[in-house]
């Protein structure tokens, strides 16, 4: 009977402890992102090495321009975190949408040309009549934003507006309107390196350069885990595959 008594003790000592390690297992979490078109391949590098060190996390990308990103959220009042550019974040961040935010990394605004074509080598060049200029779309996000303030900061503005023939939604559709003798330069945030184009700086007192950052939105229903992700992106790992892409990550 003793024996008995203690075999049911410890079974139910066995029962509280094993359930007791099912509590302390991290709960599976799949956390929805917002990003842009532009860093798809980046976010995808960053998919792969955090879903590897938490096997309890799926996360679940939605790719679009920054403006396309905002409407979707705010209609559908849903997604964990968005990472897009910053006028874009302190635009949901005025609204209350926004938990947490950081700021990733920046890339520098510059001027794109066919290697050996030599009608645009400065910035004044594109006031010339006659050379054809394409950049990102400012209404559909951040990245023509930066371009369209760039142009506007500069005394060439009007002149430089008027040799605009084209608006590209992505930076490879601009390097094939490039290597199509299309346009003869682009004015972009630029995440291509390519052997056929080169880069041309833009004055440094009229420049606006793109910034990145992601935030936590008041959406998401696993706060703890959206916060984790975040810190990972702005993490020395998760920088390196932007800084490795060619922007200028941010100091945290």
């Amino acid at each position: 009977m003793k024996n008995y008594r203690q075999l049911i003790v410890l079974s139910l000592i066995i029962v509280m402890f094993s359930g007791l390690l099912i509590g302390c297992q991290p709960q599976e979490t799949t956390l929805e992102v917002y990003a842009g078109n532009g860093i798809k391949k980046q976010m995808e590098e960053i998919k792969a090495l955090y879903e590897a060190q938490n096997p309890h996390i799926t996360l679940v990308y939605n790719f679009a321009s920054s403006d396309a990103l905002q409407a979707a959220m705010r209609t559908l009042e849903q997604g964990d975190l968005i990472i897009t550019g910053e006028s874009d974040i302190e635009a949901m961040f005025q609204d209350n949408l926004v938990l947490e935010r950081y700021h990733v990394a920046s890339k520098i605004t510059t001027l794109v040309v066919r290697e050996g074509d030599d009608t645009v080598t400065t910035w004044d060049d594109l006031a010339k009549e006659g050379v054809r200029i394409t950049m990102p779309n400012p209404e559909l996000g951040s990245g023509g934003r930066a371009a369209e303030q760039t142009i506007k900061n500069s005394p060439l503005s009007e002149q430089i507006s008027a040799n605009i023939v084209s608006y590209t939604s992505k930076p490879a559709d601009a390097v094939t309107l490039l290597l199509n003798n299309e346009v003869d330069v682009a004015i972009r945030p630029f995440f291509i390196t390519s052997a056929e184009i080169k880069f041309i700086e833009v004055p440094e007192e009229i420049v606006e350069n793109f910034l990145l950052w992601i935030a936590v939105t008041t959406f998401t229903q696993a706060e703890e885990e959206a916060l984790a992700f975040a810190q990972f992106v702005i993490s020395d790992e998760g920088q390196q595959i932007f800084q490795d892409a060619g922007y200028s990550v941010a100091e945290q």
